[in-house]
């Protein structure tokens, strides 16, 4: 059984979308289940209703334009690995794609099947990774709250990085008798 990778691609001009099914569909791409929308609002509205695996996402949409599509995808679903795809070679631009957390920036006229194919999986696997340490650093924390003896971590300067509750609260402490 082959399991395929469930894909939103949200891009609003058909030959656009008719590359990327045709890249994707090459024999040395992964195996895909895409579904396409022109429009970022119905793009969210699905994202809402269903579960995804990824999003393609271009950036110039009727309904929204430049990072403000990233940070509107961002802001609803925040967990979801995102490659965009663009028609703009913009060094700047992918900088700050990434800064707020899509996983590649590729240019739609070079994407490869097998550039693309990589760039999904890594994106999958680079957001679950990302949750499974952030499960973890959120078990760390309770563990260490949950410890009645004082717990402080400091860095090479000596500053505070980590303390649990009882480090952060002020305590007395008896005296020994002599």
């Amino acid at each position: 059984m082959c399991n395929r990778i469930h894909l939103l691609l949200i891009e609003d001009n058909p030959s656009d979308c008719r590359l990327i099914r045709e890249v994707l569909s090459e024999p040395e791409a992964i195996a895909v289940r895409l579904e396409r929308t022109g429009e970022l609002a119905d793009g969210l509205e699905r994202l809402a209703q269903q579960a995804y695996d990824a999003v393609l996402l271009d950036l110039h949409l009727p309904d929204s334009q430049g990072l403000e599509t990233l940070a509107r995808l961002r802001t609803r679903a925040p967990w979801l690995p995102c490659v965009i795809l663009t028609d703009l070679d913009d060094e700047a631009l992918a900088a700050a794609a990434a800064r707020m957390g899509a996983q590649d920036y590729l240019i739609k006229t070079q994407v490869t099947a097998v550039r693309l194919s990589q760039a999904i999986r890594h994106a999958i696997e680079q957001q679950r990774a990302a949750s499974g340490l952030a499960r973890e650093r959120n078990l760390s924390r309770t563990l260490i709250d949950r410890l009645r003896d004082l717990i402080n971590v400091k860095d090479t300067l000596s500053r505070l990085v980590v303390a649990n509750r009882s480090g952060r609260v002020s305590r007395v402490w008896p005296r020994r008798p002599n």
